[in-house]
């Protein structure tokens, strides 16, 4: 990791959010992780290191209080953060947080704690990774698809990625794929695993960090869809199941949210609208850049941490 790369973007009248998803103690996957969603338990210790040493740690409702108070950010301010939920969280990045003394919030998919759910890419990855098959035919694609080596399944995975995450009637029928994928590799959809890209918290290990005075838990909705994709109601249903679900499983209300996938087109005005009907204050995106103090709560852009 360039850690370099992180630093330099700190500074003094802009605030950094990292986004960050996992943290594991070494790199087996190198089809599954090749985005590095899961950083090094070293990487991230060194990278915390340097940036608390040029930088100052933030939680997230003391970036919230200095902006409504009119006050000057102090140097270098960054707040780390987290999406989905992994177990790895409270397991390996945790420690080192409270080692360093480093504030974080960690936005989780309640349905993903309930159930141990993968998400729907995981899912993807796990099968594509897995397959002895050298080519897939798919009803979506007009050639075979070749996986027979680790670039191609890679140039497929992004294929995958980038068509869910920008085509609404090919998100909404997400499932389908998904079981259509599985089918074509000649295995098992797999929802739920036990390995350390894939693990989630349980309740009570999210209680703990709620009330452990360092970490806060924010939501990321019940089962991570696109917010802007869906109805009236299907969006209230996601964001209320969510809230209600950490206030009874980390026995805490939150006022945080951070919006599945977070690109300019995955949320918008009523989504923003319904957060705050639910008392949501503070909603970050996974678009990349920093904030100026007076940055809106619900535009907030992160530096993917990779």
């Amino acid at each position: 990791m360039d850690l370099d790369r992180y630093v330099s973007r700190l500074s003094d009248d802009n605030l950094m959010m990292l986004l960050l998803h996992g943290v594991i103690r070494e790199q087996t996957d190198f089809v599954r992780n090749y985005n590095r969603k899961h950083i090094l338990e070293s990487e991230f210790h060194d990278l915390m290191v340097a940036l608390k040493k040029k930088g100052t740690p933030l939680d997230i409702d003391e970036f919230i209080d200095i902006q409504s108070q009119d006050k000057p950010l102090p140097s270098g301010s960054f707040v780390v953060t987290f999406d989905d939920g992994f177990e790895n969280n409270y397991s390996v990045a945790a420690p080192i947080l409270k080692a360093l003394d480093i504030p974080a919030i960690i936005y989780v998919t309640t349905k993903f704690i309930d159930d141990n759910l993968m998400s729907w890419i995981d899912q993807v990855d796990l099968a594509v990774q897995t397959t002895d098959r050298k080519s897939l035919n798919l009803s979506f694609v007009d050639y075979p698809v070749d996986i027979s080596s680790v670039e191609a399944k890679i140039q497929f995975l992004n294929f995958i990625r980038t068509t869910a995450k920008g085509d609404r009637n090919f998100f909404n029928r997400i499932d389908s794929v998904i079981d259509e994928i599985c089918t074509a590799c000649d295995l098992p959809r797999i929802k739920s695993a036990e390995g350390p890209l894939d693990k989630k918290m349980n309740w009570a290990q999210v209680r703990e960090l709620a009330h452990g005075g360092l970490i806060k838990i924010g939501g990321h909705t019940h089962t991570h869809p696109v917010m802007s994709y869906l109805s009236d109601e299907g969006l209230d249903d996601e964001v209320s199941t969510c809230l209600s679900k950490i206030d009874q499983g980390a026995a805490q209300k939150t006022t945080h949210f951070c919006y599945p996938e977070g690109l300019a087109h995955c949320y918008n005005d009523k989504v923003i609208d319904c957060l705050k009907e639910h008392n949501v204050v503070c909603s970050p995106t996974a678009i990349d850049g920093v904030n100026p103090v007076n940055t809106d709560l619900f535009h907030l852009r992160r530096v993917f941490i990779i």
